[in-house]
């Protein structure tokens, strides 16, 4: 799960994205859109890990729905011919003005007085390169430029990202400056943070509703997860714009200030409190139920070593 989808069996999911890839690409074909198809998937295609340089071939995936992505980027890649040419870009957490998906949700999370917490991992914060806009819209024109050329690669896969590496969670920092909230966070154990994503999961697809967070969500937040833009620059042209942020900042901090989004700034103290609080109710039981059979394991050893060895009987 992604973006809290409900889930579907393994054979439905990936039976679904490859019918669907193979399907346009027949209708390209048949069509006889001149010499190219550029297809963009959105969404990993195999699990986070440290600076993603190599384009090798992927032997695990995250869940089935980033394997149906995989199996999508085989069927494009290998439908690529010196007559129809294919292209795969990979982007990342697309971002910018406008933009609903990812920017928006953000905003309204912030605005909603809520972002009062960041989690992290071993205390430190998991880096990530994402997308703007910009960076999309020149990655597909340069695609396609690309594309044009009798002798131009093709059937490739490029990472079209900022060049700029940011936190996970500090990225949002300026706006929510911005928009007049204060710095400080709460520090939640990335176990923890993930646990809740866990159950927020479970429960999500037991009721048949989008979870708060997934899991694939939470470890994308908790995990360093950059990759490399040098086959785009090198084959490409591809050369990033600086990051969208202070484009967003200025486009949605001009806008009034209503009397709501005040009064979700004056209770942003008391949020913090209560969530200080539930996060001590939901840790202070499972670390009892970690450590107390540990103590019964304790006490009974001691009681088997004064009655053995000692001939006290308890």
């Amino acid at each position: 799960m992604t973006r809290g989808e409900i889930r579907l069996e393994m054979e439905q999911e990936l039976k679904m994205s490859e019918n669907e890839i193979s399907q346009k690409i027949d209708e390209e074909i048949e069509n006889r859109i001149p010499d190219r198809i550029q297809l963009i998937l959105l969404d990993l295609i195999e699990p986070p890990r440290d600076m993603l340089k190599h384009y090798c071939a992927f032997v695990k995936w995250y869940n089935y729905y980033c394997e149906s992505k995989c199996h999508g980027e085989r069927i494009v890649r290998e439908a690529s011919n010196g007559t129809f040419k294919t292209t795969v870009l990979r982007f990342n957490g697309i971002y910018g003005v406008g933009e609903k998906r990812v920017t928006e949700r953000a905003l309204d999370f912030i605005k909603s007085g809520w972002w009062i917490a960041m989690a992290k991992s071993g205390g430190v914060e998991a880096m990530t390169q994402l997308s703007s806009v910009d960076n999309c819209v020149q990655g597909l024109m340069k695609a396609e430029l690309a594309l044009r050329h009798s002798d131009s690669e093709h059937g490739q896969a490029y990472h079209i990202m900022d060049r700029e590496q940011c936190g996970t969670f500090s990225f949002w920092a300026p706006l929510n400056r911005a928009l007049g909230y204060p710095d400080n966070m709460i520090m939640i154990p990335g176990f923890l943070f993930r646990k809740a994503a866990f159950w927020a999961e479970i429960i999500a697809d037991y009721f048949k509703f989008d979870p708060f967070i997934s899991v694939l969500e939470a470890d994308l937040l908790l995990i360093s997860t950059t990759f490399s833009i040098a086959r785009a620059q090198r084959e490409l042209d591809y050369d990033p714009y600086p990051s969208a942020m202070p484009e967003i900042i200025d486009f949605y901090t001009g806008s009034r200030t209503d009397s709501k989004e005040k009064s979700h700034r004056k209770w942003n103290f008391w949020k913090k409190i209560c969530l200080s609080i539930a996060i001590v109710l939901i840790v202070l039981p499972i670390l009892y139920f970690l450590i107390y059979p540990f103590l019964l394991i304790f006490l009974y050893l001691n009681i088997w070593i004064l009655s053995v060895f000692l001939g006290v009987n308890l």
